[in-house]
Parts: structure tokens; C-alpha cells; sequence
């Protein structure tokens, strides 16, 4: 089974993938929480929650990648990636400055809601790409959101998709226009890339970049169950040595991600009826553990993590159906304004 006749399909595993790769995270995290660090990190050079967010960035550079083709316009893609990230993002950093911020905060609730810095937690972390790291200590309080310096790294990865795209669709041009674009494209290319290796370094770029690639030569890859298996069982047995290990991980871990996408099917499929939970699951992840761990102070890892899925899934859910989805829905209407707002002066422009 070849990966090109899938691509056009919304008939996958995907949104099942990223929010078993959602909560990786939150159980990776859990050791982090109740015991302050995660025991496979010696052993492997990562943890559970680092290789779940390369689940992320390959299916990302995956699904961005056909979006960016099948739209073909600046515009539109810039429009969904952010209607994707900034208004769930937006709610979830409110919800914490505001809410679990002020509830567990050691000040009394007036001195905290009078601090400033609760809008510089809200507004600098909106920027996503300002901050190094994007959570603050909010006053009286530290509520740790470590998940989130990973969306700056992600939007930079859609920065230089986009740039590379454009950058190819000028670049046999000889006209000024041509000259301009290229040269604003370089420029802005080069920041995000900077931004990016300030942050992440080379592994990530690498599982968002496998993600393009796949898109791109998707009729050269062949899907097999048998191969995924031998895979997978090499990567197990190369736990032992942390260096092949992680060199194993960037070439078999892209390839068993699209095997699982799309290989099992049947009733898994019906998953994709609940929604992509994901993204919330995500963001609200350690904030909702924060609550547990402050709730039951003495809970183990096991009752931590027995305690904090269920809320952080029903947080997520709530945040799909009533900010995201919704959100989602409006990118058609969002774009067709701005088409309507621009029409008129560019008319007026050419006359």
C-alpha cells in the first residue's frame, strides 16, 4: 500500500495518534510532578513525553505540508495555523492566569488579581514567539506550562515551510516582484530559523521536516506491516545504547507513525467522530496536573496519573467543542471578509 492514494483521505488514525501522543505527555510529565524527574532519561536520551512530541511535528509537517498544497494561498494557511493555535491558546492562558492561578496563589485573591503580572503572563505568552520559554511565574504562584515552549518551536516550522514555498514558487522569476519576494522570503527565513535552533535544535527540525518529505514523495513510500514490525522490534533492542537509539528513532520513527495512520483500520476509524482532543489535552496538561498534585500532595505517580487524565480530558474536550471546533469553523468566514475588505481596493488600485 503506497501512501500517495491516502493522502487526500480524512479516513486515518491520526487524531487518535496525537491524543495517545497527548497523553504520553501527561504520564511522561507525572514523573516530573510527584518525583521532580523522569527516570528514562539516562537510560534513552529522552523521555516518553520528548518522543510523543515528535509524534506531533512528523504528523504535523505531514498535514500542514497538504493543507499549504491544497490551499496554495499565504493567506488562507496563515489564517487556519492561526485559528488552530491562538484562540485555544488565548482561553488556556486566561483560564490559568485567572482561575487556577488565583485559587492556589499564597497571596491574598486581591493583591494577586491587582499584580501586572498577569497580563504579561496572558499577552507576551500570546506572542508565542517572543518568549524563550513561554510561561511566566504568575504572582504568588508558579504554574509551570513547560509543554508550551514547543508551539514556538512549531510555529517556526510553519514559518519556514512557508518561506521554502514561496521561495520555489519565485524562484525562476526575473522580474522585480520576483527579486522583492525572494529577498523579504530570505530575511524572514533566516530569523525564524535562528529563533528555532535557539530553542529546539536539530531533532525536532528533522521530524517536521520527515513529515514534508513524506508528503511530498508520498508515491514512493510503501506502507508495510511487515516492515513496520521489523522496525519497530530494532528500535526496541536498540534501547541498550542511547546513540543508535536516538540515530534508529530518526529514521524508523516517521515510517511507523504513517504506518499506524493508516494501516489498522475498521472500527478504530470511528475515533475520528469525537473530535481532535489533542491540542487541549496538550495545553492544559500541566496546568491540570499542577491541580492535582496541589489537591493530593501525597499522591503517588500511578494515583497522579489515575487522578489527572480524567480532568485534563474533560478540560480538553470542553475546549475542542466550545473554542476550537468552533474556531475551525470560522476560517471560511474569516477569509471570505478579508477577500471582501481587499477586493474594493485593489479595484480602485487598478483604475
Amino acid at each position: 500500500m503506497h501512501l500517495g492514494p491516502l493522502v487526500g483521505s480524512r479516513d486515518n488514525n491520526f487524531n487518535l495518534l496525537r491524543l495517545l501522543a497527548s497523553l504520553v505527555v501527561v504520564v511522561s510529565h507525572s514523573f516530573h510532578v510527584v518525583l521532580g524527574s523522569e527516570p528514562w532519561h539516562l537510560m534513552l536520551g529522552s523521555t516518553p513525553g520528548r518522543m510523543a512530541v515528535d509524534v506531533f511535528f512528523v504528523i504535523s509537517g505531514f498535514l500542514v505540508t497538504r493543507s499549504l498544497e491544497y490551499r496554495r494561498d499565504v493567506l488562507e494557511f496563515a489564517c487556519a495555523r492561526a485559528m488552530r493555535i491562538l484562540p485555544g491558546l488565548a482561553v488556556n492562558l486566561v483560564f490559568v492566569a485567572l482561575v487556577v492561578g488565583a485559587v492556589f496563589a499564597t497571596i491574598p485573591p486581591s493583591d494577586y488579581y491587582a499584580d501586572s503580572g498577569l497580563l504579561t503572563y496572558i499577552f507576551r505568552n500570546l506572542q508565542i514567539l517572543v518568549l524563550p520559554i513561554p510561561f511566566n511565574d504568575l504572582p504568588g504562584v508558579r504554574v509551570e506550562n513547560g509543554s508550551l515552549w514547543t508551539l514556538t518551536v512549531e510555529v517556526c516550522c510553519y514559518i519556514l515551510l512557508l518561506c521554502g514555498w514561496v521561495a520555489w514558487r519565485h524562484a525562476r522569476g526575473s522580474s522585480r516582484v520576483d527579486v522583492v519576494v525572494l529577498g523579504i522570503t530570505a530575511i524572514i527565513a533566516g530569523w525564524a530559523l535562528r529563533r528555532y535552533f535557539q530553542i529546539a535544535g536539530f531533532h525536532l527540525a528533522w521530524m517536521f521536516t520527515s513529515g514534508v518529505l513524506a508528503y511530498y514523495f508520498r508515491d514512493r513510500i510503501k506502507l508495510s506491516g511487515r516492515v513496520a514490525v521489523v522496525a519497530l522490534l530494532i528500535l526496541l533492542l536498540s534501547t541498550s545504547q542511547r546513540t543508535a537509539f536516538q540515530a534508529l528513532l530518526l529514521l524508523a520513527g516517521p515510517y511507523l507513525i504513517f504506518c499506524a495512520a493508516y494501516l489498522p483500520g475498521g472500527r478504530i476509524r470511528k475515533f475520528n467522530r469525537l473530535g481532535d482532543y489533542s491540542y487541549g489535552v496538550y495545553i492544559y496538561g500541566m496546568p491540570m496536573q499542577f491541580v492535582v498534585h496541589q489537591v493530593v500532595p501525597s499522591a503517588g505517580v500511578v494515583a497522579h496519573i489515575a487522578m489527572a487524565v480524567p480532568l485534563v480530558l474533560a478540560v480538553a474536550a470542553v475546549s475542542w467543542h466550545f473554542v476550537e471546533r468552533p474556531s475551525l469553523n470560522a476560517i471560511p468566514r474569516i477569509i471570505a471578509v478579508w477577500r471582501r475588505s481587499i477586493a474594493p481596493k485593489a479595484v480602485s488600485g487598478s483604475t
